[in-house]
């Protein structure tokens, strides 16, 4: 079936394009683009009156649990999620089980995303074998059978010959190497960060000073390789000037920030989980997260990287775990937020209180990620990120003034483990366009 988008505003942060304007998609492929397109047979025709159309979004840091966590995650409910929050191309961190290590464990994460995902997932490999940070994975054969990046993940690799090793293989693969910067001595035992709310929760906190140190450390050692060094989920305002200082002097480095760290301070932790009972105990392990939740100064810090390009992508870092796992004492739950569903709209809350513009969070979402990974260097995936004639129509319709309630009953994921529940939200995906296919449409949800 053939698509024809009529009476929409394009907004295509690659070309600067903002314009209305129909797109017409045949056989997958954006045909045309333009005012007044006539339609032909057995075509789709969808009135985006008053919404706005933008590439697909592109998320370099999710966690879809499968192979070995299936009843965290599993690829086919991940990416109906990722669809569902306007996602059409998303990069899947390594920590699964077994660990995306060797040819074998990564070729049956293909099999798996060939039978069940609906929107382009493009694998992460291990740096070390089971992401142990002791013996060097199969890079260069992971390399060579599809992965996009390389990282440990959550465990940042502490050990400096490995990483020297592992720069040196990635920058031949032309692999960036996604860093999780926290120095596992100072964060040892840690679960929220070290403030004034950790010491009133009588909760053991992770400075700000293990992220600080791991990144100079790890842009010490990126310049010295030449190796492409993104940081992953950066907190602090000390770690966002140290990417802009690298950056200046030409050290390639590329970094990430998540919605949660863009919008919540680690007060987030205290806030009743339920919210009916102002009086329910103040521990939301719904807020619990790594790199912690930060200081107010830190988030203003980090809405400055992006509206100042320091900060390359916004990264959902979906983690999504089971609700027995989180409705548990806070030490003992596992950090993560369920976040592909929620990361537009909570994004949207910093274009309504005017902290950044409605172009400056599509781009962050879209063509800024594609590039900080090449990603569209890679056959197949050629115009993701932007709205081109002659590519693959991946394309999201946003309704920019929409209200709506955010809750479990309404979410695919099978995390439900979000601090944003039940919050009103302006501003909605009503319709996921993938390889010219609707994935997802609000009217059929």
């Amino acid at each position: 079936m053939n698509i024809l988008i009529k009476n929409g505003k394009i907004l295509n942060p690659e070309t600067k394009q903002k314009a209305d304007a129909d797109i017409f998609i045949y056989n997958g492929i954006i045909e045309n683009i333009g005012k007044n397109l006539e339609c032909i047979q057995n075509t789709n025709i969808i009135d985006a009156q008053g919404l706005t159309i933008t590439p697909g979004f592109v998320d370099l840091h999710s966690h879809l649990r499968e192979p070995g966590y299936e009843y965290k995650e599993t690829v086919a409910s991940g990416t109906r999620a990722a669809a569902k929050g306007g996602f059409t191309t998303i990069c899947a961190m390594p920590n699964t089980s077994p660990a995306i290590d060797t040819k074998s464990s990564l070729e049956k994460l293909k099999t798996i995303i060939i039978s069940s995902a609906i929107v382009n997932v493009l694998p992460i490999g291990a740096i070390t074998v089971n992401r142990q940070g002791k013996r060097l994975a199969s890079i260069r054969t992971l390399s060579k059978n599809g992965i996009v990046a390389i990282s440990d993940d959550g465990d940042d690799l502490s050990s400096i010959p490995l990483l020297k090793t592992a720069m040196i293989i990635a920058k031949k693969a032309n692999l960036p190497i996604s860093q999780h910067c926290e120095d596992p001595i100072l964060t040892k035992d840690g679960h929220m960060h070290e403030g004034w709310v950790s010491n009133r929760l009588g909760l053991q906190g992770r400075p700000r000073e293990a992220e600080i140190n791991m990144i100079k450390r790890d842009i010490a050692l990126a310049a010295e390789f030449g190796a492409h060094l993104h940081i992953a989920h950066i907190s602090t305002k000390e770690g966002v000037m140290l990417i802009k200082k690298a950056k200046k002097a030409n050290i390639h480095i590329t970094a990430e920030v998540t919605p949660h760290h863009l919008t919540l301070t680690h007060e987030a932790v205290s806030k009743p989980v339920d919210f009916q009972n102002r009086h329910s105990i103040n521990y939301n392990t719904n807020a619990k997260v790594n790199p912690p939740l930060r200081e107010e100064d830190d988030v203003l810090a980090c809405i400055n990287g992006i509206n100042d390009n320091t900060i390359d992508a916004i990264a959902t870092d979906h983690a999504p775990h089971a609700k027995k796992e989180k409705e548990i004492e806070f030490p003992k739950a596992p950090p993560g937020i369920s976040g592909l569903e929620s990361a537009f709209a909570v994004g949207m809350t910093l274009v309504n209180n005017r902290s950044i513009t409605f172009e400056k969070l599509i781009s962050k979402m879209t063509i800024d990620p594609v590039k900080a990974w090449n990603l569209n260097k890679i056959e197949g995936l050629e115009g993701i990120g932007t709205i081109v004639k002659g590519r693959k129509a991946d394309l999201v319709i946003i309704d920019e003034k929409k209200k709506w309630i955010f809750s479990k009953e309404q979410m695919v994921s099978k995390g439900e483990n979000s601090p944003f529940m039940d919050s009103e939200f302006t501003g909605k995906v009503v319709m996921t366009i993938h390889n010219g296919n609707i994935i997802y449409s609000e009217k059929n949800n």
